[in-house]
């Protein structure tokens, strides 16, 4: 942790809320963009967020620093995400709207359209726990010891999670590529 991160940490457990606004705030579109992979649709991303960072201002007191604050923070939100989505068999997976990159051609605009829905669907079939570990991965790029750390697994275990996931979208969208 560096020693700003230190700093505004030893803040916010001192009541001071602007400094948590400060720290978590670098976070917020990372943790947004996770959470409405693993939930619902952007509401219930909304919520999980929301609860996620009230959960963390309350618990910074026993923040003891051996885990870096964002791996923590992202942990909180998954445990969040968990809750929430309990009871739930698999979760639907929000997509952003088309990055402009689409090719110009009404055909092709079409066919990339059926692929990404099919792609889409089959995402949403997953197990939270594969998106979880998919988004975190590719989408926010995070290795796979925070990963790991986030998702309260064993490196090994986020590491098979990731190859099952690929090969079943791989099985999913074969007829796509």
């Amino acid at each position: 942790m560096g020693t700003e991160e230190a700093q505004l940490v030893r803040s916010a457990r001192a009541g001071d809320d602007q400094a948590f606004g400060r720290l978590v705030e670098p976070y917020l579109d990372p943790l947004y963009r996770t959470a409405l992979r693993i939930m619902r649709g952007r509401p219930e991303a909304e919520d999980a967020v929301q609860e996620a960072l009230y959960r963390a201002w309350r618990a910074l007191p026993s923040f003891r620093g051996d885990a870096k604050f964002y791996t923590w923070l992202y942990r909180i939100l998954w445990r969040v995400c968990a809750d929430l989505a309990s009871g739930r068999e698999t979760l639907p997976l929000e997509v952003d709207a088309e990055d402009g990159t689409a090719d110009r051609d009404p055909e092709r605009r079409l066919e990339a359209a059926e692929s990404r829905s099919e792609i889409e669907e089959a995402l949403r079939k997953l197990p939270a726990h594969y998106r979880a570990a998919l988004t975190l991965y590719y989408v926010e790029d995070l290795p796979v010891c925070d990963i790991a750390e986030i998702l309260g697994l064993p490196a090994g275990t986020v590491k098979t999670h990731l190859h099952r996931a690929r090969k079943a979208l791989r099985e999913s969208v074969s007829g796509l590529l």
